[in-house]
């Protein structure tokens, strides 16, 4: 899969996220599709040439 939920759904009677039907076999699959495996930070740390210090600091900040 794309990463994409391919028949998402509206009910014009209901407002907000209450209105949007998925199902739910679609998205699992279309999540799971995009998960990479996890990084250890001090390997990260090593690619990045950097510090855990520095690893941290990019993750709160969103990098």
């Amino acid at each position: 899969m794309s990463g994409k939920v391919l028949s998402p759904a509206i009910d014009p009677t209901r407002r907000g996220l209450a209105a949007i039907h998925i199902d739910l076999e679609e998205l699992r699959s279309a999540v799971a599709g995009e998960l990479r495996d996890a990084v250890p930070k001090l390997r990260t740390a090593k690619i990045l040439g950097g510090s855990l210090r520095m690893g941290d600091s990019l993750l709160r900040s969103g990098e």
